[in-house]
């Protein structure tokens, strides 16, 4: 069964309803960094309207849209070294499981794959049970970040900063092809 929404890229009137999937979607985190001592604040911090704006002109950000018409999910991808970068995917839990976090990684990963890269690179926990092995599903595998370029290198060092342990997280990267 496929997906109970429809992905498209984002409008204006669609982005008042995204940190509110975004931290909804971010309190599934909140028992993993309780569990492994990490700050509760990052896992709930939101994507600023402004910089989703931007994505959104920039044809960088993309819905999951239920047939009713509620948006569930978004994707924000952004680049990195020149290199398209996976920034975020959210979908709201109650939507969770129906295939709608694959469909929106799968659009970005057919945007990425239309660049001259062919490729796209994202950040993820290693050790949440979902995380990891989702993207590896989707055709992504382990990729060690000083091997991509000082933009990478540079995210690793923000993320610590705000309280993610570069040995809790994985760079990982797609390429076309890879989806199963």
């Amino acid at each position: 069964m496929g997906p109970q929404a429809q992905i498209r890229l984002a409008r204006q009137e669609d982005l008042g309803n995204l940190p509110a999937i975004e931290r909804s979607a971010a309190s599934l985190y909140l028992g993993y960094a309780r569990e492994h001592g990490l700050p509760p604040t990052p896992c709930l911090r939101t994507a600023h309207l402004l910089r989703l704006d931007e994505a959104m002109q920039e044809g960088s950000l993309w819905v999951a849209e239920s047939p009713t018409g509620v948006i569930v999910g978004f994707a924000l991808a952004t680049w990195i070294d020149e290199i398209p970068h996976l920034k975020e995917v959210n979908v709201s839990p109650i939507y969770g499981r129906q295939g709608i976090g694959s469909a929106l990684v799968k659009a970005v990963c057919h945007w990425a794959g239309a660049t001259e890269h062919a490729a796209l690179t994202l950040r993820t926990f290693r050790a949440v049970p979902w995380n990891q092995p989702f993207f590896e599903r989707l055709g992504f595998v382990p990729y060690e970040t000083w091997k991509i370029g000082s933009g990478h290198r540079d995210r690793v060092r923000t993320e610590e900063e705000a309280g993610f342990p570069s040995c809790d997280r994985i760079t990982m990267i797609w390429r076309p092809g890879l989806i199963p």
